[in-house]
């Protein structure tokens, strides 16, 4: 965060800075929805006769969900799955409703996209509190060593002194 600050980068809010979390920047979440509406809408313009081309659209709305839950951890990823399956629910009811067993699971396929923007934010918020746990341990090391040979030259050169000391302690014995 250090270095995006010299950046001139904004600074990540204090949840996301906890989590790990990119900071939710409304040109992601435009994205986002951009992409629901892209598959939605090529949802309702396709024909039913064409099962095939649904069953590709309805894998892509995996796309924003994934990058949901990955961008903004489990809530973003549960908020983009609840938003396909809004826009996804009504385009089942009507274009599937006469085949009640392709309704059931296409109906089971929005707990899916449910439940992977649950499993894949939870992931991507413990990845990054890891990295930020790991991160933070390297510095202190860093920290540490620094500090370490700072104090190994301090000792070399008091070593220094001291045997300077005792020969010219020496020297002035000698002297005497």
């Amino acid at each position: 965060s250090g270095a995006g600050a010299r950046r001139g980068l904004p600074r990540p809010c204090r949840r996301c800075q906890r989590e790990g979390m990119s900071d939710p920047t409304p040109a992601r979440w435009v994205a986002l929805l951009a992409a629901v509406t892209a598959v939605s809408t090529l949802h309702y313009v396709t024909p039913a006769a064409s099962p095939a081309l649904h069953a590709f659209y309805q894998r892509l709305y995996y796309v924003p969900v994934i990058l949901g839950a990955y961008w903004f951890g489990a809530r973003g990823g549960v908020l983009v799955a609840a938003l396909c399956s809004l826009a996804y629910a009504p385009h089942i009811h009507v274009a599937w409703s006469q085949n009640a067993a392709y309704t059931a699971s296409q109906y089971a396929e929005l707990v899916v996209f449910l439940s992977l923007g649950l499993a894949v934010g939870l992931i991507a918020t413990r990845e990054r509190r890891l990295t930020n746990r790991y991160r933070e341990a390297a510095e202190s090391l860093e920290h540490a060593n620094r500090e370490l040979r700072e104090s190994g030259e301090q000792l070399r050169r008091a070593e220094r002194l001291s045997a300077l000391g005792e020969i010219a302690a020496g020297l002035a014995h000698e002297i005497r």
